[in-house]
């Protein structure tokens, strides 16, 4: 495997080189043939691949079945306690009380909140009171045991209660499980009225609380023995679950008890198979089993097969999402925090893994940045500081010397970081470096990464790490890596920082004591005092300068070094899924409520 990803990254640079002195056409897709996909042709045959979202609702009708595609099987269906898997499918049923607005690829969402289960919310003037009024009216799921209840105060009171007690993102809101998070009680002196008592003005209070992988309002049946929450739903959203197969998929359908369902959704329903293999989700869109491969359910097509099903299926339609909007998530390597471990006391370890990474050459790699750009497709390309670069408000490019001095430390420089090895003692470590090899996210895709990772803090003999790739992700990696708060030994891959809201929740689920990722122990020096006052300050101004001396704080210290970069994310679609592409959510958590409802069916597109 180490003489496998050597060629690829020799060709990457072979590549580079001729694509410099004019030579692309010459090598055709030799990185994208290194990394297993098709490839070749010249630079015109990529003119017109990418298409422009257009708005078509004026011309949608109702109908149609949505064959789509998860990448992953969620643990449970149970949103309290699951993870981002299971998120995503309780987001399409569990309604909260405000939602974000939806916006377009011609008017991007802002982040503003308008009303789902709450109709009007005020704050009192201390921000220490927030009141809401229940939407009225509103039903649950017609089908037993909810039977059309009318959604009540109790039910909302009930699903906090929960979440405050069982939710491994409770450290977030909840008083009771830290004294860092905001809310201290939740009443509800009357049946249209719930109201939330913070122990201090809390800026980002709206969106963090309305979250899909926060706060969702769940039918008290699911407390009280009605229906099990793990295997099954009933909600009050704009979809109803009809069917859940085990390794199989899920059925979904338009609800007809939803608030706005004489409106949307347009499509009748959405089936979801379960594939984890690319090659099985590829083969399937190019029979026109599946309508899309899409982000949303980390399914988009790899890289370096783009082109070729493009070829093989020209009707398809491409878009592409740049790596400077979205509000995304990132991936970061961990290490080990033990007390008397030498990750935790010396920096110069830390540093020295990040200038062992060759972030373009990472970024060419799996983006096939060269490879596209020969065919003709236009890529963006980014490096992630210990911010992603799809938070461009706060982001501050370490390619540009943006983070100043510590800047370097992002530099590929295995001269240097070799340097810092031998002044620690540490040259040719022998460390143990650890990701999962089943289950969980990111698939092939991320385990090549990890490898191609491995490699380059090894090529130099800067360490001899014992790689464990083995471990399943649910049994193994997440209870004893994942979420160990840093008690494991060498380094650990896998680190996602989720796709959030406000840059507040990025703060607060990983990078302080108690959290519910937890990756740092104790309170980092500088940075956590600096969080602390993010999450008071109103000002947004002030709230972006906050979170990018943080930045700078955290380049300096480098407790965990991001993985390299992202590039522009390509999903394709048959065109008879209408405004595919167009409408843009603000998180992409968000996406069944705010975004599948405008997509539509058009017959006559797939008859053509």
């Amino acid at each position: 495997m180490d003489g496998y990803w050597s060629g690829v990254l020799k060709a990457r640079l072979s590549r580079r080189r001729a694509l410099v002195a004019g030579g692309a056409g010459v090598l055709g897709g030799a990185l994208a043939a290194a990394c297993g996909g098709g490839g070749g042709g010249d630079e015109a045959a990529g003119k017109g691949l990418v298409s422009n979202p257009v708005d078509t609702a004026s011309k949608a009708k109702r109908g149609g079945i949505w064959k789509n595609v998860v990448s992953n099987e969620a643990i449970s269906l149970d949103q309290i306690t699951g993870n981002f898997g299971v998120q995503f499918h309780t987001a399409h049923t569990y309604s909260r009380l405000a939602r974000y607005e939806i916006g377009t690829v011609d008017d991007p969402p802002d982040g503003s909140m308008e009303p789902d289960a709450a109709t009007s919310w005020e704050s009192s003037p201390d921000g220490l009171t927030w009141t809401f009024k229940l939407r009225q009216g509103m039903k649950w799921d017609e089908r037993s045991p909810t039977s059309s209840r009318p959604l009540s105060t109790e039910d909302v009171k009930l699903s906090w209660d929960k979440f405050a007690e069982l939710s491994t993102s409770r450290s977030q809101l909840a008083n009771s499980a830290t004294p860092d998070a905001p809310v201290q009680s939740v009443t509800a002196p009357d049946s249209n009225t719930v109201v939330f008592k913070l122990a201090f003005p809390f800026s980002a209070f709206m969106k963090s609380l309305n979250y899909p992988w926060h706060f969702s309002i769940m039918p008290k049946e699911a407390f009280t023995g009605g229906f099990d929450p793990k295997s099954d739903m009933r909600g009050t959203g704009p979809w109803m679950l009809t069917k859940y197969e085990p390794s199989v998929g899920y059925e979904y359908r338009r609800n007809p008890n939803w608030y706005d369902a004489a409106k949307r959704p347009f499509l009748d329903g959405i089936e979801y198979r379960i594939m984890t293999e690319a090659a099985t989700r590829e083969a399937q869109f190019l029979s026109k089993n599946l309508w899309t491969l899409g982000a949303d359910t980390m399914a988009q097509p790899d890289p370096n097969s783009l082109t070729r099903i493009k070829q093989a299926a020209p009707g398809a339609q491409i878009y592409g999402i740049s790596p400077f909007v979205g509000n995304g998530s990132q991936i970061f390597l961990g290490f080990s925090k033990k007390p008397d471990s030498p990750w935790y006391t010396d920096v110069r370890l830390r540093r020295a893994v990040s200038m062992l990474l060759d972030r373009d050459a990472w970024i060419d790699t799996f983006g096939n940045v060269s490879g596209l750009q020969a065919e003709g497709i236009a890529v963006e390309t980014a490096w992630n500081s210990h911010v992603p670069s799809t938070w461009p408000t706060i982001w501050l490019d370490p390619k540009a010397g943006k983070l100043g001095e510590h800047s370097k430390w992002f530099q590929h420089n295995p001269d240097e970081a070799a340097k810092l090895l031998r002044a620690a003692d540490k040259f040719g470590w022998e460390q143990p470096y650890t990701y999962h090899g089943s289950g969980g996210f990111g698939g092939e895709t991320l385990r090549k990464q990890n490898e191609v990772m491995a490699q380059m803090l090894q090529e130099g003999g800067h360490f001899k790490l014992q790689v464990r790739s083995n471990l399943i992700y649910d049994t193994d990696f997440r209870p004893n890596y994942l979420w160990a708060k840093g008690q494991y030994d060498g380094i650990c891959c896998n680190h996602p920082l989720g796709s959030w809201p406000d840059w507040d929740l990025a703060f607060w689920s990983a990078w302080t004591p108690g959290s519910r990722n937890d990756w740092v122990g104790q309170p980092l020096p500088r940075a956590h005092d600096l969080m602390v006052q993010h999450r008071r300050e109103f000002d947004e101004k002030k709230r972006i300068e906050i979170a990018q001396e943080w930045q700078k704080i955290l380049a300096e210290d480098m407790w965990l070094v991001s993985y390299p970069g992202n590039w522009t994310v390509f999903e394709m679609a048959w065109p008879w899924l209408g405004n595919s592409g167009f409408y843009q959510p603000w998180v992409g958590a968000s996406a069944a409520p705010e975004e599948y409802i405008h997509l539509w069916y058009d017959q006559e597109k797939e008859k053509a």
